[in-house]
């Protein structure tokens, strides 16, 4: 009990000296971009999109994830990560999804916008063949039975 409560104590005071750091102390770079894992798939394969947001954030970022015509979301996920290089406090965050395709075709995704502390970073679009359902074709049995 009382080692869990120094934990407790160390994450707070970390946190607190976070949040009270001067906005200098943070670099300026901001970046915003996006990736799929594959840009051709099958009608019944699964993609992973992701968009990262990085640089010296301390709000959270508004984000328009922009178009997903032709598929479908089937799971969504965020996760964080805190750096400190050269005395400068960078911060990431990723948006995953895995999306499945509603059709064949040519789809686009995005672009993705991002508004932060009212600039507006975009990425590019992304380009994704969906070709027709995954597997061997099945044959085609005209009158016959198969045992």
């Amino acid at each position: 009990m009382v080692r869990s409560r120094w934990s407790v104590v160390r994450i707070l005071v970390g946190v607190t000296v976070f949040l009270f750091l001067p906005p200098t102390v943070f670099s300026e770079e901001f970046a915003v971009s996006a990736q799929v894992d594959k840009t051709e798939l099958a009608q019944g394969e699964a993609l992973s999109y992701s968009i990262t947001i990085a640089g010296p954030i301390r709000e959270e970022p508004k984000v328009n994830l922009g178009a997903v015509k032709g598929f479908h979301i089937v799971s969504s996920s965020q996760s964080h990560q805190l750096s400190v290089r050269a005395g400068q406090i960078q911060r990431s965050v990723v948006l995953s999804y895995l999306l499945t395709p509603v059709e064949p075709g040519v789809h686009t995704l995005g672009p993705v916008k991002v508004t932060y502390r009212g600039k507006v970073y975009e990425t590019q679009p992304i380009e994704v063949k969906v070709a027709g359902r995954a597997g061997a074709p099945r044959p085609k049995l005209e009158g016959g039975v198969i045992l």
